[in-house]
């Protein structure tokens, strides 16, 4: 079992590559970077 934060932290992170794929075309295309998820989650532009 993962300690709360941790868990927290992981669904976080889950539904920005989530939020991120879903506004993109195609399949391999739409999958984010890291640096793209942890940007969006930080509320910072990596683009």
């Amino acid at each position: 079992m993962l300690h709360p934060f941790l868990e927290q932290r992981s669904i976080a992170f889950a539904n920005a590559a989530a939020a991120i794929t879903v506004s993109r075309r195609g399949a391999l295309t739409s999958i984010p970077t890291e640096a793209e998820v942890t940007a969006l989650i930080s509320g910072t532009d990596n683009g």
